[in-house]
């Protein structure tokens, strides 16, 4: 009976120190495997520039806006997490460098382009 009772206390501690190890454990792999975007804050508006805007992991990141570009473009594709920020940037909203637009040409029409696709984790046009 003693033994038994020796035998029980033992299993009890053990039990207690896995119990430890297994919450140590989860709260180490929580902090190193989350992703990272669930735990990083909004990038304000003065941290994101023009090129960041167009940055995507997936195709449901994007969307199509509208967009003047001396070429002829009349849309463009962007992250829709900076849709908002896109609006309040006119300078964002188009293209008219001269002394590129002399060298480009035209460029493909887009009148009937209506989605965007993420290809290279970059927003584009889907056509």
């Amino acid at each position: 009976m003693y033994y038994t009772f020796i035998k029980n206390q033992a299993m009890s501690k053990l039990t207690i120190i896995f119990l430890g190890i297994l919450i140590v454990s989860s709260v180490y792999l929580y902090i190193h495997f989350v992703p990272k975007t669930a735990q990083e804050p909004a990038p304000t508006t003065n941290d994101v520039k023009e090129e960041d805007i167009v940055k995507c992991v997936k195709d449901s990141d994007c969307l199509v806006v509208p967009y003047n570009h001396c070429c002829g473009a009349s849309k463009k594709a962007i992250n829709k997490k900076y849709e908002s920020l896109y609006f309040s940037k006119p300078e964002w909203q188009s293209f008219n460098d001269q002394s590129v637009c002399s060298r480009i040409g035209l460029c493909p029409p887009d009148n009937f382009v209506t989605e965007a696709i993420c290809s290279d984790n970059y927003c584009n046009l889907k056509r």
